[in-house]
């Protein structure tokens, strides 16, 4: 499981599933493939004092770079012994060189700090200019992986006109934004400059009907589903 998406966990949720996976003798695995890094140095289990059997994580661990980590207890662990792992690439050495650099480079820099009060700027601001535009806000999601919904409008039509009109405006942007060190006030005020006259439409349209005539390509695909 996942120890945070959307929203944060209810209070004792964590605590309870630990209880529940130890009186029943069962591992419990916590996936921070997405978490981890995002908000402290290490997975977002640490932040709530929950312990799983096994944690893993991807490849935020280097950066970008292709790089997995299992890690766990060792009475769990030692279950791999029994096990036969086969690889083409068993001596490539970029995927843990980039992540023991990025560590480095984490610690350093504070990089999971930094990127948590920028994604808290990002989620603010976003707030401030639905409010002078005039309409309903709701924003989802770890600060450094924040996500908005528009009240009353289709979510995925709401995506798509973003990026179609932040595209055409020289920005790549949709309702989500990945932080990073790199954002600079500078990048987060030209980016927020443009997004105005964006939400200033989005004002304007009561439906989702009204939104799909602005839109001649119809709306993005959503997720994994095969096209018909």
């Amino acid at each position: 499981m996942e120890v945070q998406r959307s929203a944060e966990p209810d209070p004792g949720f964590l605590d309870g599933v630990r209880a529940a996976a130890s009186r029943h003798d069962a591992v419990l695995v916590f996936d921070e493939c997405t978490s981890g890094f995002r908000k402290n140095l290490g997975g977002l289990h640490l932040v709530h004092n929950v312990e799983p059997d096994v944690a893993v994580f991807g490849k935020t661990l280097g950066n970008g770079y292709a790089i997995s980590a299992v890690i766990g207890r060792e009475s769990v662990m030692q279950a791999a012994q029994n096990t036969f792992i086969s690889s083409t690439f068993w001596t490539e050495r970029i995927g843990p060189a980039a992540g023991l650099a990025s560590l480095a480079a984490m610690r350093v820099e504070d990089a999971p700090a930094r990127i948590d009060a920028i994604g808290l700027e990002i989620r603010r601001r976003w707030v401030e200019l639905a409010d002078s535009a005039g309409f309903p806000i709701q924003t989802l999601g770890l600060p450094a992986l924040g996500s908005y919904l528009i009240g009353g409008l289709n979510p995925l039509a709401v995506k798509t006109f973003v990026t179609q009109e932040m595209l055409a405006r020289g920005y790549l942007a949709g309702t989500a934004t990945y932080a990073s060190v790199a954002h600079s006030s500078e990048i987060l005020d030209g980016y927020f400059d443009t997004l105005s006259p964006v939400f200033d439409t989005l004002a304007g349209i009561e439906s989702d009907e009204a939104l799909l005539a602005h839109l001649p390509n119809g709306t993005a695909h959503s997720g994994f589903q095969r096209l018909a």
